[in-house]
């Protein structure tokens, strides 16, 4: 706290002045006289006018006793032509200097008499003047008020003097202050500062075993709660700070609602964590280990307290609650208690904002948008499954089908409807009839045509020898950065690197500072000692509240995947596993189309003009786009058709069987191949069977497994590279490494089986990537490079489907395939642009089963994984509602991710 002199007088004296009290004692009577004279020769009145502290005065004459005095703290004699003064209530006498020097040395404390023995405040001063023979009282006394608020200590010594100095009590006093500075409407400075103090009494409690146990109790309890409660309802800025009023939020379970508060923790959560523990300092990455159950108790309670005590500044159900309506749910607990709950501001009601949403939702279908006749519409769904808890206990299966709605405008842009020019036209006649080609061969034939169509191509081969060198060029590249186990450097992302363009666009990213992985070789010891910290993606250190996990969406544009894609959700009590469910979603796909083809001829026979133009695309191909096994079963209702002829057009069906999920399936294919190799390699950093076959054959997320296998791949390659520059003692070429590794595997069988799980890393990898090579707008005619990258990698993946038994997915591959071959340029267009790659939030390219398992976690995002009663019409409302809310960030999914974070238990799964 800062004060200001309010005389330029007496800074003048003061200034002059300070010099003056270093000298020595001495010197003193001589140091008097010079700083007074030097005050005199600046302003002659000063001898009269001198004021040592601002208040007021009063002229008398002086007292008699105090001529011919020596002063009472250094005892230089006065005489009577000396200017002294007087110090009340203790009426010592100082000199000037003496006077001076206890006013300097004071700084913004009162005035303490510096005589001997004495060390009492002073009320007043009285200057006498002995030349002019006038004496002027100046008052020291400061207003309690001002004491309190801009010297709070000082004030805590006074107020409490008496309890402090209690001789029969060990008492402690405490003074809080908090000041507000902020400007008005007329541009002035205005501070609010409140003061509170309390005191607490220790007491020693003897015990038998004569160690003393200490407890508090409050002195004065009555107006310490008074003092607390005007203080801290003073700082109920810090709480409002901490609200967030966004409506939707996901269900986090508890261990991902503790990561959250961890990674971007409010005020109040700091503060009650600080209050509770008494520890100012907070480190995140404690509580993330399973070893610190008790330091994870410790900040839950913070989080808890701090989300309770804000469900009452909130109109809507906030983290907490949504978290504990989940588990109320799940354990099948009484009414009343969930009441209480709910009363509590621990849980949402058992009826949390229905009528609303109802209402919404009700609006919203009358506003639904209807496909026009050349629209395209397409298809994809997947099950949702929920728990269903009590006596009668089992899995309750819903059925999401994203209707994705290709505009008439976008097939337009890629080539379709060219209603000027019909010769230029996509075709649509089919390249092959497979029936009567199959008829027309022989055996012969047949199995070369077999070969023609699964088989790698020459162009297929390039394509996958390109991307294993790049693979080792990265390698050589950074070589010196991944060996270097000190520093951490940050790097392109390997795992997005399969050709030079892709090469060349991760090199940038990382130049820009825009690199979103890391290459670290930390060791930590919660894990193992050689185990490598694999950060995630970026996660924000300074987002709060639900910033973190909603993207921010400015007035109505809200442009999140739903919108990018022109979705229309719709949520069915049907159970996917059965092919009925599957021969209905057929159906109705094919009523769709059907219909707009129907509506096109309406409008042509209103307007005979049209007949020229180009017809809907729906009347040539049905789109589904699903996961492996309705898809599988999808495939055998359209067989079944053909073979009984049941008026399926099954031509024109087309099923895409999700590039996600074939990922997916190739990784557990490759972990159940090469099981004993990479059970032996993951356990220097997977110290538990059940980690390692979260990674290897038991995958249902592939994040954590193409992150772990590409560290693998990357070591692999450098010891290769290292082992031969040793040999060499030059720089290498990819190649030469890469021929390296077939010498070696053509003497050693053991390298040769490492070789072949590398290679088919390689390929799943290359799978993966097919992925972000997705082209929904530009070029007219091509079906892009996705389905080229795609094929690739599934003709490679075929032989390990088949020696490891993936019976499904050798199916629905070599049916793809042979449907390729067999597709006009039309489909095969639809497929590669608009099937089998969909848009994400931000625009990217992303396999369209992948689209629908982000709707599925959006879905459990609200509803959570339990059944409870009204979850049909909780299903229904909710897929009207996310159309139209901001996208969730990439924070939120990976808080869903059971193994993404570096720093939890790697390869244990979140709570439910």
């Amino acid at each position: 706290m800062i004060f200001f002199v309010t005389s330029f007088r007496q800074a003048r004296t003061l200034c002059l002045c300070h010099d003056a009290v270093q000298i020595n004692q001495a010197s003193h009577q001589e140091a008097a006289w010079t700083g007074w004279g030097a005050l005199q020769a600046i302003n002659p009145k000063s001898s009269t006018e001198m004021a040592l502290l601002c208040g007021s005065s009063a002229s008398t004459r002086p007292d008699a006793d105090d001529e011919g005095c020596s002063c009472h703290c250094c005892g230089v004699q006065i005489c009577n032509t000396d200017d002294r003064v007087k110090l009340m209530p203790c009426k010592h006498l100082l000199c000037t200097l003496c006077a001076l020097e206890s006013q300097i040395i004071r700084r913004h404390q009162c005035q303490i008499c510096p005589v001997d023995g004495c060390d009492k405040p002073t009320t007043s001063n009285k200057y006498i003047g002995a030349r002019d023979g006038l004496v002027r009282s100046f008052s020291t006394a400061v207003k309690e008020e001002d004491m309190k608020n801009d010297t709070p200590t000082e004030w805590l010594i006074n107020h409490h003097k008496p309890e402090i100095k209690a001789a029969d009590q060990h008492n402690q006093a405490f003074v809080m202050s908090a000041s507000m500075a902020e400007m008005n409407e007329e541009g002035e400075l205005c501070i609010h500062t409140i003061t509170s103090s309390f005191v607490l009494k220790v007491n020693h409690n003897k015990k038998k075993s004569d160690s003393d146990e200490v407890s508090y109790s409050v002195v004065n309890p009555m107006q310490a709660l008074v003092e607390i409660g005007a203080f801290f309802s003073f700082l109920h800025v810090i709480t409002k700070a901490s609200v967030s009023h966004q409506r939707h939020l996901p269900v986090l379970s508890p261990k991902e609602l503790m990561e959250l508060r961890c990674r971007s923790p409010r005020l109040i959560d700091r503060a009650l964590f600080a209050f509770g523990t008494g520890n100012a300092e907070f480190d995140p990455e404690i509580y993330f280990t399973r070893d610190n159950q008790d330091h994870q108790r410790f900040y839950l309670s913070a989080i808890v307290a701090a989300d309770s005590i804000m469900r009452n500044l909130r109109n809507h159900p906030g983290y907490l609650q949504l978290m504990m309506n989940e588990l109320l749910h799940r354990q099948k607990v009484s009414r009343e208690f969930h009441d209480h709950m709910s009363r509590w501001g621990l849980s949402a009601s058992r009826k949390y904002d229905l009528s609303a949403r109802l209402t919404e939702a009700v609006n919203q279908m009358a506003n639904e948008v209807i496909a026009l006749p050349r629209d395209l519409p397409v298809a994809f769904f997947d099950n949702i499954g929920f728990i269903v808890p009590g006596r009668h206990a089992g899995y309750d299966q819903y059925t999401l089908v994203d209707i994705v709605v290709l505009t008439e405008a976008e097939l337009k842009a890629v080539g379709f409807y060219n209603d000027e020019n019909p010769d230029g036209r996509i075709s649509r006649e089919h390249a092959v009839n497979w029936a009567d080609e199959k008829r027309a061969l022989s055996y012969q034939e047949k199995m070369a045509l077999v070969t023609k169509i699964l088989s790698p191509s020459s162009e297929e081969w390039e394509r996958f020898s390109a991307s294993i060198l790049e693979n080792i060029k990265y390698v050589i590249d950074y070589m010196s950065q991944l060996t270097d186990r000190e520093a951490t450097h940050r790097l392109p992302r390997f795992d997005r690197i399969v050709d030079e363009v892709s090469r060349t666009e991760m090199e940038a990213l990382q130049q820009n500072g825009y690199s979103s992985i890391a290459s670290r070789t930390e060791s930590n010891s919660s894990r193992q000692r050689n185990s490598f910290v694999l950060p995630r993606n970026h996660i924000p250190e300074d987002a709060v509240e639900d910033e973190v996990l909603l993207r921010p969406v400015e007035g109505s544009n809200i442009n999140n995947r739903y919108k990018q894609n022109n979705s229309h959700v719709h949520v069915e009590h049907y159970d996917l596993s059965q092919a009925s469910t599957v021969e209905a979603i057929i159906l109705k796909q094919t009523e769709l189309c059907d219909k707009l083809v129907q509506q096109w001829n309406e409008k042509v026979e209103q307007n005979p003009q049209l007949s020229t133009a180009e017809p809907p695309l729906a009347e040539h191909i049905i789109a589904l786009g699903c996961d492996g096994q309705p898809a599988s079963a999808a495939r055998k209702i359209v067989q079944d058709n053909l073979r009984h002829g049941w008026g399926y057009p099954s031509d024109k069906i087309w099923v895409s069987h999700g590039g996600l999920h074939t990922v997916m399936k190739t990784l557990n294919a490759h972990g159940d191949l090469f099981y004993d190799l990479l059970n032996d390699v993951y356990s220097a950093i997977r110290d538990t069977l059940d980690k390692r076959l979260w990674i290897l054959n038991k995958i249902s997320d592939p994040r954590q497994a193409e992150s772990d296998r590409s560290w693998a791949l990357l070591a692999g390659y450098a010891v290769a590279a290292s082992n031969l520059k040793i040999d060499l003692e030059r720089d290498l070429s990819p190649v030469e490494v890469n021929e390296f590794m077939l010498e070696r595997a053509r003497q050693y069988p053991f390298c040769a089986f490492a070789l072949l799980e590398m290679r088919m890393v390689a390929v799943a990898k290359l799978m993966r990537n097919a992925e972000s090579k997705g082209n929904h707008g530009e070029g007219k005619g091509n079906h892009g490079e996705a389905v080229e990258y795609f094929f690739t990698a599934i003709k490679l993946a075929l032989p390990l489907f088949a020696v490891t038994h993936k019976t499904d997915y050798v199916y629905l591959t070599q049916e793809l395939l042979k449907q390729w071959h067999c597709a006009s340029p039309a489909q095969r267009l639809v497929y590669g642009r608009y099937i089998l790659t969909r848009k994400s939030s931000t625009g990217l390219s992303i396999f369209g089963d992948f689209l629908v398992e982000l709707q599925v976690m959006d879905f459990r995002g609200d509803l959570g994984k339990v059944h409870r009663k009204g979850h049909d019409l909780a299903m229904q409302l909710l897929a009207r509602e996310l159309p139209n809310r901001p996208a969730r960030s990439n924070f939120a999914h990976e808080l869903d991710d059971p193994d993404a974070s570096s720093t939890a238990a790697r390869s244990s799964p979140l709570d439910a």
